[in-house]
């Protein structure tokens, strides 16, 4: 009665404990199958990922606007600064294509030019 406990009770503790060893050698058995699996499936993703048409597309223009503080003498300096900063904003907001395309949709510029080459000189 004893014995038999016993073994049970050494084979409940081999079944409980990892081999590591074990499954060192079974990854080094499969690693031509477990390597072709990672590669088939990375083709895949990277075919994908380039054939895939992007979904979004932003860009961005900051319009930082003057403060008017109420401003001693001492602060000049700053509020020069503040203006030039909106000014050189503004600057960039006006010469960006975007605003240059609503433009020349708006007055219609491109049939304005067409019309100007027809004319005789």
């Amino acid at each position: 009665m004893k014995s038999e406990n016993l073994i049970k009770r050494q084979e409940s503790s081999q079944f409980s404990e990892l081999d590591l060893s074990y499954y060192i050698s079974l990854i080094k058995a499969k690693k031509f199958i477990i390597l072709l699996f990672v590669a088939f499936f990375t083709a895949i993703g990277i075919a994908i990922a380039v054939t895939s048409k992007p979904i979004y597309s932003a860009t961005v223009k900051i319009q930082a606007d003057p403060i008017q503080p109420n401003a001693s003498s001492q602060d000049q300096y700053l509020m020069n600064s503040l203006v030039f900063l909106f000014y050189e904003t503004q600057y960039e907001i006006i010469k960006s294509r975007t605003v240059t395309e609503k433009v020349v949709k708006k007055l219609d510029l491109v049939n304005v030019f067409l019309a100007r080459q027809d004319e005789p000189s």
